[in-house]
């Protein structure tokens, strides 16, 4: 429940963004190949699982760093991320995971169109 001066996305830890966020990117990329592919489910799932792990995730994180993709907000948000206890240990996890939380944060904040943005340019890597 929000607290009068809180916004709703005070209530929420980083692991819960990731969370979120992990189940969206994983809702979001098995909709985009779905329309692009007619593979039964089995092959699907081996497209999804190959675009959501960890080492996929981290080299897409640095490559919407690399070409300026991200605002400040969000590269600060994304190191108090990596940088918590609740990002996990390795460097591909903690990266990984901010990108997660980066999502599950703007679907808290019903943001879908930097959702979108952030979607679209993730496919495109």
């Amino acid at each position: 429940m929000e607290q009068p001066g809180m916004s709703a996305t005070d209530n929420y830890s980083y692991r819960i963004y990731a969370y979120i966020g992990d189940s969206l990117i994983e809702l979001l990329i098995r909709e985009h190949y779905s329309k692009l592919y007619r593979y039964d489910s089995k092959e699907l799932h081996k497209m999804v699982v190959s675009f959501v792990n960890g080492e996929n995730q981290k080299n897409i994180l640095r490559k919407m760093k690399k070409d300026n993709f991200l605002t400040e907000e969000e590269l600060e948000f994304i190191r108090k991320v990596r940088n918590s206890k609740d990002s996990g240990e390795s460097y591909i996890k903690r990266e990984s995971t901010s990108l997660e939380a980066l999502f599950g944060k703007y679907y808290i904040e019903k943001n879908h169109s930097r959702i979108e943005e952030l979607f679209i340019k993730a496919v495109k890597e």
